[in-house]
């Protein structure tokens, strides 16, 4: 008898159907949950990126605006189901400072959903979002809560050397020299040898005729500060005896330094005033304008007066008095301001101490630095500081046994605020190989190439040469020379600020590109011994070669105004082979790397560059970093 299965089928049909069912729903109820750890994820990913732009937050203020800062991102990019768990979340506000997130933003920081794992990492935690189920309620499974989080840290772009500069340094100089405009460069040196310029015998020629009158008694003034540009001036000299001359007669006055060929001699004419009693002693004095060159070139000048014989106003004959009087033209600068720069010992983690300064050269410090504390008192940054609280800044001493110092002895979670100059014999060394040696940082290598046609050799090492011109896109807005004139190590909207599209992204993979601390005091670069300064702020420099100051544009435009001044460039060039003097007398200029006789490194020449000034950094920046220096570009990824 055949049975009928039909209904038996119908059945497991049935039966089939909800099974596929429910599997369904639950898979859909699982696709949901995984969506939506998704969108949580993709929350905290983009929260933390956001809040890292408020990085470093060192007081409870800061604080408080990060998490404001993560309470908008959260508020305005809410994922579906988390106001149903929180109705606290507020609503979307025109912008983070709205007092509408401060409650929300405190409660984040308090339940640990805002926290900073280091000072410049925030970990953001996003609320809880409900997933309710919908199929999943068959087996007894309501729903799922979900939450998720992210690390996000900022950077700076490029390296952070062991080197400093001196705020209070940089202040003197800018205001004496150049008519008060500063100079464009400076130098990071190891300790001052200094003693100027060697003494110069100075020989007149001979086969020209010397006579005992006029006598010279001497110059007023006898000295002047050296003086590159600017009205210059005038000095008189006087004497007694001196003839009385004929129509066809003239007085000159000679400048001369030095002998043979290479001796330096100018002449300038001027007018005769003798007594007016004309007695015996025939008194007489003439006033001159200091020729450009003698104003421009230190050290001690001999001074002749000349008389000179005229055939139809051509000189046919001269006689040179026998005596001579000196005239001095000091340095505008001196060896305690020249160099601004000093060589720091900084600690790293896992090396011996005496080659800490070698890695820390070659790779940047691996540990972050910070401001001193007085800039957080005063509500502010430097580049926003009125020139009262730049004096105040200016009064810091060496750091008290309170501050975090750069040493061996900082605990794990504390950011030092005070550097150490070092002067060494061993962290002076260590600057050559740190620098230019095969694994510098200066040094072209395989993991560091230098760009085609950017090197030269060095001590048999192929050392990078690019110039800071190579890197601005725009010469005719902004060339290489008045881009000095832009920057302020004070603040960078005196008198202009530098606009960021004139400067190529390629100037953050420059081996001469890299960043220093700022110390506030004197001390820190002109004692010899070492200490612990504190920091002011962060600067990038651009090592730059004597050609960055090439020019020939001239002060003046036309007349003898311009004869008599030199154009700027020579100014600069004049005072730069000065201050190199001051440095250490016989340093070789190796496009910016100062070098004794040895091919020892002594210093390097520096400009600054504004951080306002520094271009965005690509997306796909590969380059050196170092921990956010708090001015300039940021790098913002995530950590995890």
């Amino acid at each position: 008898m055949r049975r009928d299965d039909s209904g038996a089928i119908a059945v497991l049909t049935a039966l089939t159907s909800v099974v596929l069912m429910v599997v369904a729903g639950l898979a859909v109820d699982i696709g949901n949950t995984w969506a939506r750890r998704g969108q949580l994820q993709v929350q905290a990913d983009r929260a933390a990126t956001y809040a890292a732009q408020f990085l470093p937050a060192d007081s409870d203020a800061d604080r408080l605006e990060l998490a404001k800062g993560v309470a908008f991102y959260l508020a305005c990019h809410p994922v579906l189901g988390q106001r149903q768990l929180d109705p606290t979340i507020p609503s979307c506000p025109a912008d983070p400072s709205s007092t509408t997130l401060d409650v929300y933003a405190q409660d984040l920081l308090d339940e640990d959903m805002v926290t900073f794992p280091v000072r410049n990492q925030v970990k953001v935690v996003t609320p809880w979002a409900r997933v309710d189920y919908g199929f999943g309620r068959a087996i007894g499974a309501e729903g799922s809560t979900q939450r998720k989080s992210a690390t996000a840290k900022v950077t700076s772009p490029g390296m952070l050397s062991p080197m400093a500069l001196s705020l209070d340094c940089l202040l003197n100089v800018g205001t004496n020299v150049l008519g008060g405009a500063g100079v464009p460069f400076g130098y990071i040196s190891t300790t001052h040898q200094g003693g100027g310029s060697p003494s110069v015998t100075t020989t007149w020629p001979s086969g020209i005729t010397y006579v005992n009158d006029p006598n010279l008694n001497g110059i007023a003034p006898g000295r002047i500060t050296q003086q590159l540009l600017g009205t210059l001036p005038t000095v008189q000299v006087s004497g007694s005896r001196w003839p009385m001359l004929t129509a066809n007669q003239r007085y000159r006055v000679v400048f001369r330094q030095g002998s043979g060929l290479t001796a330096l001699t100018q002449e300038v004419g001027g007018s005769l005033v003798l007594d007016a009693g004309n007695n015996p002693r025939r008194v007489g004095h003439i006033p001159v304008v200091v020729p450009a060159l003698v104003a421009a070139t230190t050290g001690t000048w001999q001074v002749k007066v000349v008389v000179e014989n005229l055939v139809a106003s051509v000189p046919v004959s001269r006689t040179y008095s026998s005596d001579t009087s000196t005239f001095d033209v000091d340095g505008l600068v001196t060896p305690t301001p020249v160099s601004c720069g000093r060589l720091l010992k900084s600690p790293r983690a896992g090396t011996q101490a005496n080659i800490n300064f070698v890695h820390n050269l070659q790779e940047g410090i691996d540990h972050l630095l910070d401001q001193h504390p007085s800039l957080v008192s005063m509500g502010s940054t430097l580049d926003s500081l009125t020139l009262a609280q730049l004096q105040t800044l200016l009064g810091l001493t060496e750091c008290s046994g309170t501050d975090v110092k750069d040493t061996n002895g900082v605990q794990p979670g504390q950011t030092p605020t005070c550097v150490v100059t070092n002067m060494s014999n061993a962290y002076e060394a260590g600057f050559t190989p740190g620098m230019i040696g095969a694994e510098g940082r200066l040094a072209c290598t395989s993991d560091h190439p230098c760009r085609p046609g950017k090197s030269f050799s060095l001590n048999g090492v192929s050392i990078n040469n690019d110039v800071f011109g190579d890197f601005v896109t725009n010469p005719s807005l902004l060339s290489a020379d008045t881009f000095f004139n832009l920057d302020s190590y004070l603040d960078t909207s005196l008198p202009v600020v530098t606009p960021q599209s004139n400067l190529s992204r390629e100037i953050y993979n420059s081996h001469r590109f890299m960043w220093v601390a700022v110390v506030s005091t004197a001390g820190a670069v002109s004692a010899v011994q070492a200490g612990d300064y504190p920091i002011v702020t962060f600067r990038p420099i651009f090592i730059t070669q004597s050609s960055i100051l090439s020019g020939t544009t001239p002060l003046l435009d036309s007349g003898l105004l311009t004869a008599l001044v030199p154009t700027v460039s020579t100014a600069l060039s004049l005072l730069d082979t000065a201050m190199r003097t001051l440095l250490q007398p016989g340093l070789t200029d190796q496009n910016g790397l100062m070098v004794d006789s040895g091919n020892k490194l002594s210093a390097v020449r520096f400009m600054t560059i504004a951080p306002d000034a520094l271009p965005a950094v690509p997306v796909d920046y590969a380059g050196p970093e170092a921990e956010y220096l708090g001015v300039g570009p940021r790098i913002i990824r995530l950590v995890e």
